[in-house]
């Protein structure tokens, strides 16, 4: 994937003010567990201003809240949950955030038919690849972010050498947006 990377995030459907300077999104999902994702806001906060900005107040818990990311305004959804917590942070070095934390068991991301292809030296960024006695295997493939891994999807290792090359299993997919930049974290079994 290539190209300008584009974020949308919508609370109730509502696509959420540009006022608001996004400053991280993480996102964490397993196939046995709750998919879970904090975004972070960096606040501008004038002297006799309220801290927190209007629209932000008005989240409360419950509300449904959907993160999607592309490129190219190509979005796709990387998580859907409802909010349960927000956190306001004011330190004098970094200044205001306010953190959201959501989360939702019930999400359950649509896998495609489609194998992908990590290929060393070409779109892998990171790999921590584990073999174990009697054949088991681990592993931890870091690569440009992409709304195409969910766990339970099959991908394929390749030129990463004879003992770990082929065909493995996502079981978490963790995505981190900053400054820009998205990654994919994908754990492998």
């Amino acid at each position: 994937m290539s190209g300008v990377l584009t974020i949308q995030i919508l609370i109730n459907g509502i696509t959420i003010a540009d006022s608001l300077k996004l400053y991280s999104i993480q996102t964490h999902s397993n196939a046995s567990g709750i998919a879970q994702a904090q975004i972070t806001f960096v606040l501008d906060v004038a002297s006799g201003s309220s801290a927190i900005p209007s629209e932000a107040d008005a989240w409360i818990f419950g509300d449904q809240l959907d993160i999607r990311a592309g490129y190219d305004s190509r979005d796709e959804t990387i998580f859907k949950g409802i909010l349960e917590s927000k956190t306001f942070i004011s330190e004098s070095a970094e200044g205001s955030r306010l953190e959201i934390f959501c989360q939702d068991n019930n999400y359950e991301p649509i896998a495609n038919n489609k194998t992908f292809e990590f290929k060393f030296g070409e779109n892998v960024f990171s790999s921590r690849l584990t073999l174990e006695n009697e054949g088991g295997f681990t592993g931890v493939v870091s690569t440009q972010g992409n709304s195409i891994f969910v766990p339970g999807m099959e991908v394929n290792l390749q030129n990463f050498g004879k003992d770990y090359d082929g065909e493995r299993t996502i079981s978490t997919v963790n995505h981190h947006i900053n400054s820009g930049d998205w990654l994919s974290e994908i754990d492998l079994s």
